[in-house]
């Protein structure tokens, strides 16, 4: 996992939050509030889905990209521009 995703009614907010615990500072990518972690980004988004604050999705670093989405296209749960949908939770692989 080289990435977590984070949504809530106040991105911001919860990555100032995160971010404190953390011990480190709030950076903006991509227009959203991300806390880079020493092996890992969290970033926070808006609740987009209407299933409330938590876990949206995961960026994997994947060592066989091409056999996890031929799994993901045979039960499918692999949509578009590449993300896997599982439960609401979106998987990602890293770039």
């Amino acid at each position: 996992i080289t990435g977590v995703e984070l949504q809530s009614a106040d991105p911001v907010e919860e990555a100032k939050v995160w971010a404190y615990i953390a011990d480190t500072q709030v950076v903006m990518d991509r227009g959203d509030p991300t806390v880079p972690l020493a092996n890992a980004t969290l970033r926070f988004i808006p609740d987009r889905d209407g299933r409330g604050p938590g876990l949206s999705g995961l960026e994997l670093n994947a060592t066989d990209a091409e056999r996890l989405f031929a799994q993901a296209d045979a039960r499918g749960c692999h949509g578009p521009a590449g993300v896997i949908t599982i439960c609401g939770t979106r998987f990602t692989t890293k770039d």
